[in-house]
């Protein structure tokens, strides 16, 4: 009797194939903050606290509000209560990322992302997007116009043939469909990369100079590192550092 082992192993990889390719992506971790400890610090907006310290005439809030997937997100707030000037960079910001939830662990330093590095790098991923699909229809246009020049050669070598039936002529239709479809993909990529760029244009604490009186707001990003429990968000003022002890929560 002839074995059947080698028609079973085709049956189980097709099997184990299709589960793997009909498997859904999970949505990526989503994240919050929340203060360490419950001291005299706090401040309360719309039932969300905020953290808020002062040196030297500086004010500086944190707040806990929103929710942050890839990139540790600080909504902050900073108003110069003094007689002097400001120059607020948010490259000298940092935090040191914990594994633990304690404030003693040591952690790991990390520097702000540079709101002007990520601005600069949407640009030129836009002039990527646009120069890549310029050399797409250059080549489709170029297959396109090869397949005409064919098409009427064909047709010029059959006459006497119905062209209906010899089936030489192209069919335009898919490549429109097609054509149409590339055109959506490149549009969706660039519009997903002008709104990235536009949030780190409008919505990030960029460099900014403070006058006595004013106050400034945006959102301060860290790299998200795995397992991270706690941060200590280090806030250079003048010739002080206000630093902010956070939990993070992953809530889902």
């Amino acid at each position: 009797m002839r074995s059947n082992y080698p028609l079973f192993l085709l049956l189980s990889f097709a099997i184990a194939f299709l589960a793997t390719s009909c498997r859904t992506v999970p949505p990526p971790s989503v994240f919050k903050l929340s203060p360490a400890s419950d001291t005299d610090d706090l401040r309360w907006r719309f039932g969300t606290p905020s953290i808020v310290k002062e040196a030297s005439g500086i004010e500086v809030e944190v707040s806990t509000a929103g929710e942050f997937t890839s990139s540790i997100t600080c909504p902050i707030r900073i108003t110069n209560r003094s007689t002097d000037t400001l120059t607020l960079d948010p490259r000298n910001f940092y935090c040191i990322m914990s594994y633990r939830t304690d404030t003693i662990t040591p952690g790991t330093i990390i520097t702000a992302r540079n709101p002007e590095i990520m601005i600069e790098n949407y640009r030129l991923a836009t002039t990527e997007e646009n120069e890549s699909y310029r050399r797409q229809q250059d080549t489709k246009g170029f297959f396109t116009l090869l397949g005409l020049a064919l098409d009427v050669a064909v047709a010029l070598s059959d006459t006497h043939k119905d062209k209906d039936k010899c089936g030489c002529c192209s069919d335009n239709s898919q490549t429109t469909t097609t054509e149409d479809s590339d055109e959506r993909e490149h549009y969706d990529k660039i519009a997903s990369i002008r709104n990235a760029q536009r949030y780190w244009e409008t919505k990030t604490l960029r460099r900014t100079t403070l006058y006595p009186g004013e106050s400034v707001s945006g959102h301060i990003l860290f790299p998200m590192q795995p397992g991270t429990q706690f941060i200590d968000l280090c806030c250079p003022v003048h010739n002080d550092t206000l630093h902010f002890a956070l939990l993070i929560h992953q809530l889902q």
